[in-house]
C-alpha cells in the first residue's frame, strides 16, 4: 500500500477491496495467452476499473458522504438521547425489583429447598 492510500485508510477498513488483475484473472500453465495480450488485458482492466471508480466517486462520493454523515449523526443522537437514558431507567427499575425478588425467594423458596435438602441428606448409597 502506498503512502497516500495508507493516509486515506489508516485503519485498513477496506483491505478486502484491493483488487488487482492477477487476483481476478489467472491462467493455468496449460492455457496461457500471448504475453502481449496478457499485459494489454492487465492495463485495460486496471485502467477501466480506475476510471469507473473515479467517475463513480466524482458523481456519488459527496452525496454518499452526506448520507452517511446524516445516518451516523442520527445514530449518535438516538444513542445519546434515547437508548442510554432508557437503559439507565431499566437498570434502576431492575435494581429496585431485584431487592423485592430476592426477599421473596429467601422467604418462600429457600425454606422449601432447605427442607428437601434435609430430607435427602440422610440417604446413604452403598455399592454391592
Amino acid at each position: 500500500m502506498d503512502g497516500i492510500a495508507a493516509m486515506r485508510d489508516p485503519n485498513s477498513l477496506n483491505d478486502h477491496v484491493m483488487i488487482q488483475f492477477d487476483g481476478v484473472i489467472g491462467e493455468p500453465p496449460t492455457a496461457e495467452s500471448m504475453y502481449c495480450v496478457w499485459k494489454a488485458s492487465d492495463k485495460v482492466f486496471t485502467g477501466s476499473m480506475d476510471c469507473c471508480y473515479k467517475g463513480l466517486t466524482a458523481v456519488c462520493g459527496v452525496p454518499c458522504a452526506l448520507m452517511w454523515g446524516l445516518n451516523f449523526a442520527c445514530l449518535s443522537f438516538k444513542s445519546v438521547w434515547c437508548v442510554t437514558p432508557c437503559v439507565r431507567m431499566m437498570k434502576t427499575c431492575v435494581n429496585s425489583w431485584s431487592g423485592i425478588y430476592n426477599t421473596c425467594v429467601k422467604c418462600v423458596c429457600q425454606p422449601c429447598y432447605e427442607s428437601v435438602g434435609a430430607m435427602f441428606s440422610n440417604i446413604k448409597v452403598t455399592q454391592e
